[in-house]
């Protein structure tokens, strides 16, 4: 006679877990691909000025983080679901675009809830919409605000620094932080020497 040494029930449970954390999982990926969707639009919305559209979208976006975390409450790590973690610096990327936008000034991490690093690659990315805004700005001759990003970045480039960032992907965003400042650098230097250029055309056209 064969003895069974442990328990189907037992078995059972396990499988039923694992059906549920796997489905709870693919719930919060889907929800978390919304999440960058909406975000994605805000930030379109942004560059268009149509800031009443992105807060729109970012409601939209802060309803499906709630439900997100709340499922995640029953037994779903977010730290493992990497959807989760690129849809919140999305999210993050644009609350700081619309902040600045409305403000001039940096929404802080305790004002959003996220994880620490996720709120440091949503300002990396920030940056770059910055600079994507400098070029706008410049077309449209709004000098002072060009500058206004410029030290905005560069703000951010110099705690960035003061960060012990290894090789991982801070690194990655820091050199991207790096690149977008030199643009926008770039930028004020063609502004400042067209100005140079300008005046002296402007004398030497008195001195006629």
């Amino acid at each position: 006679m064969v003895h069974i040494m442990f328990s189907t029930k037992n078995f059972e449970k396990i499988r039923k877990q694992l059906v549920l954390y796997s489905q709870k999982r693919e719930d919060i990926i889907k929800a978390s691909r919304d999440v960058l969707r909406f975000s994605k639009i805000a930030i379109s919305s942004l560059h268009r000025n149509e800031t009443r559209e992105a807060e729109k979208h970012l409601k939209d976006a802060e309803a499906l983080i709630k439900k997100i975390k709340s499922s995640a409450a029953l037994d779903v790590k977010l730290a493992v679901v990497g959807a989760y973690s690129v849809a919140m610096q999305e999210y993050v990327e644009a609350k700081t675009f619309l902040h600045f936008i409305k403000t001039n000034t940096l929404l802080d991490l305790d004002s959003l809830s996220v994880e620490p690093e996720d709120y440091l690659m949503g300002l990396s990315d920030l940056t770059g919409e910055l600079a994507r805004s400098a070029v706008l700005k410049t077309i449209s001759k709004n000098y002072p605000h060009v500058r206004l990003v410029r030290d905005f970045v560069a703000g951010i480039h110099d705690f960035f620094l003061t960060l012990d960032m290894g090789n991982g992907e801070l690194r990655k965003k820091y050199d991207a932080i790096k690149w977008n400042l030199k643009k926008i650098e770039d930028i004020i230097y063609d502004i400042e020497t067209k100005n140079v250029h300008k005046h002296a055309h402007s004398d030497s056209s008195r001195d006629e």
